[in-house]
């Protein structure tokens, strides 16, 4: 998948076909890797990593990787550093998922551990930062330009934002 992720010019109807049900498989299992955004034409079944921030990583063979992470609001406040095993999915590739607004950063580091040790092997920020053009009709979209909305001071904006968001609440 990845590889025709790349080299998207060397595509057979079959092996659309092929990609197609490996992609499925994959959601369905709620495996999301950051190279299925590239697989536009499959976007039916990847919308749902749209609004994710994934950390990738790939470990040592039998090694498993922990992410140590805390959220940063826009304003600085952070809470305190929460950590999980990120999920295996092949051969050492492993991944955690986040949902970011506008103006958080995620601050994270990796340890690896072979069963008898740790030892620190990535660390990063990841901020939410964009401001799309592209108005989506999720949950998550809402609120995220509401916080835009509230970061950029355009108040009647997120009144109508935040109207819009109980209705479709209260209307299921």
């Amino acid at each position: 998948l990845k590889y025709y992720s790349e080299h998207k010019e060397e595509h057979t109807e079959a092996e659309l076909q092929c990609l197609s049900g490996w992609i499925e498989e994959l959601m369905a299992d709620r495996v999301h890797l950051n190279f299925f955004r590239n697989l536009k034409e499959f976007s039916h079944l990847t919308m749902e990593i749209a609004d994710k921030t994934i950390i990738e990583y790939k470990t040592r063979p039998g090694n498993k990787a922990k992410i140590y992470y805390v959220i940063l609001r826009e304003n600085g406040e952070a809470g305190n550093y929460l950590s999980e095993y990120m999920r295996d999915v092949c051969g050492g590739v492993c991944f955690k998922e986040f949902v970011l607004f506008f103006g958080e950063t995620l601050q994270y580091y990796i340890m690896e551990e072979d069963g008898e040790s740790e030892q620190l092997t990535e660390s990063g920020n990841v901020q939410k930062s964009d401001i799309t053009n592209t108005p989506g009709n999720s949950r998550y979209d809402m609120i995220n330009d509401m916080v835009i909305s509230k970061t950029l001071q355009d108040y009647d904006t997120l009144d109508s934002l935040l109207e819009e968001f109980y209705r479709k609440e209260y209307f299921g």
